[in-house]
């Protein structure tokens, strides 16, 4: 069974009281199963199989789940000619690392763990657009006033989109490195990758990188939706927002000192699609404690809209959030003034913080819970819909990743 790496093994027998029983071949590293899946992404690698189990009265059926979901087949005594079905429909084991929701184009791009993610036009039907060949995809993002630009990094070697999914090219050069972040100014004219090694801009689609000198090494990225040339870079470990108008030539830190997380994957900032300098930044502390914090001047200044320090003392300012895993923005319904804002975390319903996904659609000044008991759902990835109002996306660690309406 499980070999803790690819192509796991799996043999029969029909007589195993016996002393030494015969075995036949069902797959192996040198033969191949045969098998048909709805998703035309996944590959025939049966990797980490925990499980084995016999369909009652029916001595052809067997399942086996492994990492990518469960399998069966209805003729094993074929052997190795048996054919192996995915029949686990509706169910999703990948892990959601980042996604965006472009206002056109594909309803959605998804960021995920070992199998990169994809370009989804439908989102009841497997996708057939793949972001790259495989591998983890950690940053996704699109051009906010000409959304059919879009460009992907991670593992794999970048990539960028002219035609909105439809097509991809590998970036000319991967100077930046690999993984990391990527933002796209509002018009496409700049590509802000950041890495290992540093935040590095591009000025024709990933054809060549210059290193921007003014940003320290490892800062989270945000392009302003509606200003072209404005980008955003939050440093996690000094508290420090820095922000830049002039296509990421230079960046100026910001006057306001937001509270410092040590951890660089906990910390977030997100533009305000629609609205040119509105700016949210968000930090996790530990044991689930977080702050956000809104700018409407480019990040020149922030002040808090909720959250608690790391001593578990309220800040001043709206208290109703008691900690946060993950925020967005996305398309509000047409009465509001503000897109729909959506966080996963805990909310303060009267006296006691309540676990849950929120939409506010007053920029963060109180909150609704748009789950229940029965859909809850760890979401570090979360964000609206460009297109449809008060829709939800939901990346999850281990259940792909989710949407919801009203």
């Amino acid at each position: 069974m499980d070999r803790w790496n690819y192509k796991d093994a799996m043999w029969r027998t029909i007589d195993a009281s016996v002393t030494t029983p015969v075995w036949t071949t069902l797959f192996s590293k040198e033969v191949r199963p045969l098998w048909r899946s709805p998703a035309p992404y996944k590959s025939r690698d049966t990797h980490w199989i925990s499980d084995i189990e016999f369909a009652p009265g029916h001595s052809e059926q067997i399942f086996f789940g492994f990492g990518l979901g469960v399998q069966r087949t209805d003729n094993v005594s074929a052997g190795a000619s048996a054919i192996w079905n995915f029949s686990a429909q509706g169910l999703e084991e990948t892990v959601a690392l980042c996604g965006a929701s472009p206002p056109v184009g594909p309803q959605l791009l998804s960021g995920l763990g070992d199998i990169a993610g994809f370009v989804h036009t439908d989102l009841t039907v497997s996708p057939a657009v793949s972001l790259s060949s495989g591998g983890n995809t950690t940053g996704v993002d699109f051009a906010g006033a000409n959304p059919k630009i879009m460009a992907r990094v991670g593992v794999r070697p970048g990539q960028y989109s002219l035609d909105g999914g439809a097509t991809w090219k590998v970036f000319g050069s991967q100077s930046p490195g690999k993984n990391g972040g990527i933002a796209i100014g509002a018009d496409g004219k700049e590509f802000l990758w950041g890495t290992e090694v540093g935040v590095h801009v591009s000025r024709d689609c990933g054809g060549s990188w210059q290193k921007v000198s003014s940003l320290p090494i490892k800062c989270k990225l945000a392009a302003d939706r509606s200003k072209p040339g404005a980008f955003y870079a939050y440093e996690n470990s000094t508290g420090t927002v820095f922000s830049t108008t002039d296509g990421a030539a230079s960046f100026l830190p910001s006057s306001s000192k937001l509270p410092n997380c040590p951890w660089y994957y906990r910390s977030s900032i997100r533009s305000v699609p629609g609205f040119a300098g509105h700016v949210y930044a968000s930090n996790l502390h530990g044991f689930g404690i977080g702050g956000l914090y809104k700018s409407i001047d480019g990040a020149k200044t922030f002040l808090p809209v909720a959250g608690v320090d790391n001593k578990r003392q309220p800040i001043t300012g709206n208290t109703s959030i008691v900690s946060i895993n993950g925020f967005g923005f996305g398309k509000g319904s047409e009465d509001r003034y503000y897109p729909a804002m959506y966080l996963s975390g805990r909310v303060k319903s009267g006296s006691d913080p309540v676990s849950g996904i929120f939409r506010s659609d007053d920029g963060g000044t109180s909150w609704i819970r748009i789950n229940d008991a029965q859909h809850h759902f760890d979401s570090p990835v979360i964000f609206g819909d460009g297109r449809t109002p008060l829709r939800v996306h939901l990346g999850t660690s281990g259940r792909g990743f989710i949407y919801g309406d009203p």
